[in-house]
């Protein structure tokens, strides 16, 4: 393993420890304002699909902001990951899909022909992870399908969630990553 991976190990472990000794209510509290900066941004306001995670844990809250992107009539995508071919397509989600665990934990809806959905230049992404820094490095959690996926897909912009306690100057980078655009906590937007 090289110094890169070890540090981001190292990282991924401090942070996500951090992130899961924050008070169930005041995750919510902050959640609700990272929510609502995230949607008074002009990537927000011209975007025409939504691809964002379905929250699990410590994350930050996106139930909000995907119900709120449906009430403005934006199509809203869920990830769906492949272990073996490690890929990452996106599914059209609606409140009263049908979730299921996949081998992560994580929810996801169910692919079928008619509701994957390809990202384009009115697509923001919205990305999960254990720790930012406020020019859009990122450590996530290890299996890679966010750096893939943007690194192989057009989109408006990409907007990474994390509360205050997630945010480290030294993270670091390698040539595999890619950098998120916009970093949203409850204090503000950073770009």
């Amino acid at each position: 393993m090289n110094d890169v991976k070890r540090l981001k190990r190292a990282m991924r472990g401090k942070y996500l420890y951090l992130r899961d000794g924050m008070p169930e209510d005041v995750r919510g509290v902050k959640s609700a304002a990272i929510a609502d900066h995230l949607c008074r941004t002009p990537a927000y306001g011209s975007c025409r699909e939504v691809f964002i995670f379905y929250s699990m844990g410590s994350e930050v809250r996106t139930i909000g902001i995907i119900g709120k992107a449906i009430g403005d009539g934006k199509t809203v995508a869920l990830p769906v990951v492949s272990k073996p071919e490690k890929n990452m397509r996106f599914v059209q989600y609606t409140p009263g899909d049908r979730l299921i665990k996949n081998m992560f934990g994580i929810s996801e809806p169910e692919p079928v022909a008619n509701n994957i959905i390809d990202s384009g230049d009115k697509t923001l992404i919205v990305v999960p992870g254990a720790v930012f820094s406020k020019d859009g490095r990122r450590v996530g959690y290890g299996g890679g399908y966010y750096d893939k996926y943007l690194s192989q897909n057009i989109c408006l912009l990409s907007a990474g969630l994390c509360f205050d306690i997630q945010l480290d100057d030294g993270v670091p980078e390698d040539e595999c990553d890619m950098r998120i655009n916009l970093v949203i906590t409850e204090s503000g937007v950073f770009e």
